[in-house]
């Protein structure tokens, strides 16, 4: 399936067009995305964002920067994650510089009043590194790419992460979602043959 651009997604989506599910959006996204692309605001007038990028085709190939959005629903908090690629369908994730994280292995062991650790991996952070380990987390669960995995470490990240233990945390996927998909449909076709 090709890669639909995230511009063409932001004005398909104010022009009421049918997109696949994986490429739905709000409207409220949408404009965000129109807006951070172009500088320009027009609203939900999605003639006046198609003429403006008629004349400004270059900005079909721009990646929409914009922060993750916060919506309430019942007393819970949906956050909404903008999920970026490069050229070449890597993940690209953006770090505040105010983000940071901690990863700590401990192997277990008795404290000195008898409180037994447990044997773990902690991960902490503000609140900006948590949000952007669920980036990560997200954009590999969604690359295209199978087998696709990303490190992160202090040489790599020194102003994001830290393990005092020295450890890398590698976030991996063991297949894409293209591989899932051809699994699903194998499995629907043999199902039907039955």
């Amino acid at each position: 399936m090709p890669r639909i651009l995230p511009i063409t997604i932001a004005l398909r989506t104010l022009q009421g067009k049918r997109l696949p599910e994986r490429c739905r959006i709000s409207a409220e996204t949408a404009i965000a995305w129109l807006r951070s692309v172009s500088g320009q605001d027009f609203g939900v007038d999605a003639e006046a964002w198609a003429g403006w990028l008629r004349s400004n085709r270059w900005a079909y190939y721009q990646t929409p920067q914009v922060k993750p959005v916060f919506e309430s629903d019942a007393g819970c908090h949906l956050v909404t994650i903008p999920l970026r690629v490069n050229r070449h369908g890597c993940p690209m994730v953006g770090i505040p510089a105010r983000a940071k994280i901690e990863i700590t292995v401990s192997q277990g062991r008795t404290l000195e009043d008898g409180y037994q650790e447990m044997r773990g991996v902690f991960v902490s952070g503000n609140q900006a590194g948590l949000r952007t380990l669920a980036h990560f987390l997200l954009s590999v669960s969604e690359t295209e790419r199978s087998g696709f995995h990303q490190h992160l470490d202090p040489d790599t990240f020194p102003n994001y992460y830290r393990s005092p233990e020295g450890y890398w945390l590698t976030i991996g996927q063991w297949e894409s979602r293209q591989d899932r998909r051809r699994k699903r449909n194998q499995a629907d076709t043999s199902s039907l043959e039955k």
